[in-house]
């Protein structure tokens, strides 16, 4: 459930791993039952918090949000967060790995400023968002089977889409980049096209006229993560969703994403994940 990472806990918040995906209300009176919320911590999935009555107190990123009901609250999976009051408050918590978040949207939450703002949804927005939370929790709590699981998937991204139209509709115009946001932005986007060809932090610095030391230095304090392990994770990425939702040999998947020498990106694999990309493809292909 809790696993050390240079002394920063992760926490797994999925019930499934191999769905990968979680969808819950939680209702609380007093306090958490237990401390793992309130100690600083990352979980693996992009989680959501959808806030339906009362307010919690939040950390994230060492910035403190108080969240109240309608509002909407985005967590990325490198953000440090920590909970630091919820009660008398209701809530949907949605948590979603990567390798299940469109193309599009992925890339969207990727380039987001961080920490993002929590957004407050009113109206008919408010409507529409809280009937697509019930829908998913709906499908969520279903039989299990490789049917559901896609279904789901589509349906959590319909909630992710929403959320981003309206993110960019009540935050993004109001932001103010600094140079390491611009500089990590831009990084980002190359990333997104380059990711199979381009495997080294010099690469980029080049195409962005910037020294290899500054580029660093821009993506550290904008992430929190260094700029190889932003590359390893969006190969890791690309060959899990690959591994999940094709038909392609692992050695052509390793072709696909740059590595000729398919054995050294087994490697590479299970080195990143802690599995092989065989025992991975196993425990989570949808065909």
């Amino acid at each position: 459930m809790k696993r050390d990472n240079k002394h920063i806990p992760i926490n797994n918040l999925t019930d499934n791993p191999q769905v990968g995906i979680l969808v819950k209300r939680r209702k609380f009176q007093k306090d958490l039952p237990d401390d793992s919320e309130h100690i600083a911590h990352r979980h693996d999935e992009h989680l959501f918090l959808v806030i339906e009555s009362g307010e919690i107190q939040l950390e994230l990123d060492f910035q403190q949000y108080t969240l109240r009901q309608n509002t909407v609250a985005y967590i990325h999976p490198s953000q440090v967060h920590r909970i630091l009051d919820l009660q008398h408050s209701s809530f949907a918590i949605i948590g979603i790995l990567s390798v299940h978040i469109k193309d599009e949207y992925f890339n969207i939450l990727e380039q987001l400023f961080l920490p993002a703002k929590p957004i407050f949804v009113s109206g008919e927005h408010a409507k529409i968002l809280s009937g697509t939370v019930e829908l998913c929790e709906s499908i969520y709590n279903s039989t299990v089977d490789r049917a559901y699981s896609s279904l789901l998937s589509d349906y959590l991204n319909a909630f992710i889409g929403l959320y981003v139209s309206q993110y960019l509709r009540n935050v993004q115009s109001s932001e103010k980049s600094n140079r390491y946001q611009i500089v990590t932005k831009a990084f980002r986007e190359l990333l997104e096209k380059h990711f199979s060809n381009m495997k080294k932090p010099g690469e980029y610095a080049n195409i962005l006229n910037i020294s290899p030391s500054y580029l660093r230095e821009c993506v550290r304090t904008a992430t929190g993560m260094s700029v190889t392990d932003h590359i390893q994770n969006r190969i890791i990425l690309e060959a899990k969703r690959l591994l999940c939702h094709s038909k392609k040999t692992i050695k052509e998947i390793a072709i696909y994403l740059g590595y000729d020498d398919h054995s050294y990106f087994s490697r590479f694999f299970k080195k990143a994940v802690g599995i092989t990309a065989h025992e991975f493809r196993n425990e989570n292909h949808l065909f």
